[in-house]
């Protein structure tokens, strides 16, 4: 039996309806995760809209402890009225915190990372619209070495 909580939680995630949400997690016999996997494989919306145009999107940066080094991540979206919610701008500071994290140095290396893939997916199917990674810059204070 599926909890209409963990439906809820699953909904929230991705932004799909209660039914979608509820048969991923009868499928994935109440795993999130996987059902998220599943969700991820089910809906093709995400290849659909992978060529429409992001020209709007966000700027987001980040300052490394001490000053030591700086980021900024370029964003880009279909509209600005996506680019402009809440929820894209925290995707934006979640992806700038994971390459900060992990020691990403660009933007190929973010869009090949499959925390970011996943995030970035995820975020797809709930906001609607395509998303993509523009460009990541990193900056290295100490040093004064751009990449």
């Amino acid at each position: 039996m599926i909890d209409a909580l963990e439906v809820k939680k699953l909904r929230e995630m991705t932004g799909l309806g209660i039914m979608d949400c509820k048969n991923a997690l009868v499928k994935a016999n109440g795993d999130p995760y996987l059902a998220m996997e599943h969700l991820r494989h089910q809906n093709r919306k995400i290849e659909k809209r992978a060529s429409r145009e992001t020209s709007q999107g966000t700027i987001a940066s980040l300052i490394g402890p001490e000053g030591s080094y700086g980021i900024m991540l370029e964003l880009n979206c279909e509209s600005d009225f996506v680019a402009n919610t809440y929820e894209f701008k925290t995707l934006a500071q979640t992806l700038l915190t994971h390459a900060s994290e992990t020691n990403l140095w660009d933007e190929e290396d973010l869009r090949d990372d499959v925390t970011a893939k996943s995030l970035i997916e995820a975020a797809i199917v709930k906001m609607g619209e395509n998303i993509t990674v523009g460009r990541l810059v990193r900056i290295d204070l100490k040093r004064d070495n751009a990449r």
